[in-house]
C-alpha cells in the first residue's frame, strides 16, 4: 500500500495546526467530496500510488469538481510518481487552487507559501 506518502503528508498538515480527516489508502472520490462537504474542509489533498497515472488524476479532479459545492469552497493538493506535465493537464476546476507535488517537502513548501498571508475562513483549518 502506498501509505507512507499520505501519513507523511497527514504529519506536515498537523504540525501546521490543521484538523485533519485521514480517510486511509484505496478511497473512492467520492468519499472525499463526502468528507469535505461534511466537515468544511478548506483542503482536501489525495495521494496517488505510484501505480496511478495522468488519467486517474484527470478523473479525480474531474470528479471532485463535478461534486464541489461554492457555498464550502476548498482548495486540491494532489500528490504522488505520477508524472505531470503541468497543472494545465489536470484540468483546473472550480477549485480555489489546484496543486500537484511530487514529495512531502514540495507539498509542505505549497502549503506554507498559500498560508502565508492568506485568511482562512471563519471554520478554521481543516484537511
Amino acid at each position: 500500500l502506498h501509505e507512507l506518502g499520505a501519513q507523511s503528508i497527514r504529519a506536515i498538515l498537523e504540525r501546521e495546526g490543521w484538523k485533519v480527516y485521514y480517510l486511509g489508502p484505496n478511497v473512492p472520490v467520492q468519499d472525499f467530496a463526502a468528507v469535505q462537504r461534511a466537515q468544511v474542509a478548506d483542503l482536501v489533498c489525495i495521494s496517488f500510488s505510484s501505480s496511478k497515472t495522468l488519467p486517474d488524476l484527470q478523473r479525480a479532479v474531474k470528479g471532485l469538481g463535478q461534486s464541489y459545492r461554492h457555498r464550502t469552497p476548498y482548495s486540491l493538493a494532489l500528490g504522488g510518481a505520477v508524472e505531470v506535465p503541468g497543472l494545465d493537464a489536470l484540468g483546473r476546476g472550480p477549485f480555489e487552487e489546484l496543486s500537484y507535488s511530487k514529495s512531502a517537502g514540495e507539498f509542505s513548501s505549497w502549503l506554507r507559501s498559500r498560508s502565508s498571508g492568506v485568511p482562512y475562513r471563519e471554520s478554521g483549518r481543516v484537511a
